[in-house]
């Protein structure tokens, strides 16, 4: 994760599949100092647990700065329920996790954000076709533009592999697979 060409944090993506279930672990981790000092702090912990149906469990663990938040969320028969410290809400079955670890997530028109559990929309702007130098290789690639929990893009090699991305947060963040 890099701003202003310097690295300012990670985001590290594991999914493993178990029989028909697959889980999505995703870990944020930034740092943006100053002189040496922290002036910007975020750190957030998700795991998400999908069936060939649909998204069937979710956990958040976000702190930012001095402030830390929840989220659980869970399939019920008539949609998924969203529960955070403050309330808990009743979203549409199928209503995705603002995660992004794959493309499907930049087609939704409405996402659940997974800091404070909040339904939000989106908008996909735009995609485009493009190749991108991943390990000293060019990989065929679609970016997607967005905006909403995001305003940037994410880009994608053809398998759906998450590979880069940037938005505008307090100015520029980008993204870039390491392998």
């Amino acid at each position: 994760m890099l701003r202003g060409g310097s690295t300012i944090g990670s985001h590290v993506v594991d999914i493993a599949d178990r029989g028909d279930r697959r889980e999505v672990r995703s870990t944020i981790d930034i740092a943006a100092t100053l002189l040496g000092v922290t002036v910007y702090a975020f750190r957030q912990r998700t795991m998400e647990l999908w069936s060939p149906t649909g998204l069937i469990l979710f956990e958040s663990e976000t702190i930012e700065d001095d402030a830390s938040f929840w989220v659980k969320g869970r399939a019920l028969s008539d949609g998924f329920e969203v529960e955070t410290r403050k309330e808990r809400i009743r979203v549409p079955a199928g209503t995705m996790i603002a995660t992004y670890w794959r493309p499907e997530i930049c087609r939704q028109p409405r996402l659940i954000e997974p800091k404070r559990g909040r339904l939000r929309e989106q908008t996909l702007l735009a995609t485009r076709q493009l190749n991108l130098t991943v390990a000293g290789g060019e990989v065929p690639a679609e970016e997607f533009r967005i905006r909403g929990i995001l305003d940037g893009a994410c880009t994608y090699d053809e398998s759906g592999r998450w590979l880069a991305a940037w938005f505008d947060k307090k100015g520029r963040v980008d993204y870039r697979v390491t392998m």
